[in-house]
């Protein structure tokens, strides 16, 4: 039982890196594509203020128009 558990152990320890690095790029890449490929920019800009790289994308100016809205209602 221990020589099958010293045999299996090393090619297991490697199979599960691998599952799990596979599970984590599949979870970026999936988050990415469900943002639009805007995954990096999003992450950097908060909201109502335009985004890290100077633009003023349509989700920016659509926030910034319902915080008027909003303010404009109180």
């Amino acid at each position: 039982m221990v020589e099958v558990f010293l045999t299996v152990w090393p090619i297991a320890r490697y199979v599960f890196l691998v599952l799990l690095l596979s599970v984590f790029v599949g979870t970026l890449v999936t988050d990415c594509i469900t943002r639009g490929n805007r995954c990096s920019e999003e992450t950097r800009s908060e909201r109502g203020v335009p985004n890290a790289l100077g633009r003023n994308d349509e989700t920016s100016r659509r926030s910034t128009a319902s915080e008027e809205g909003y303010y404009e209602h109180i």
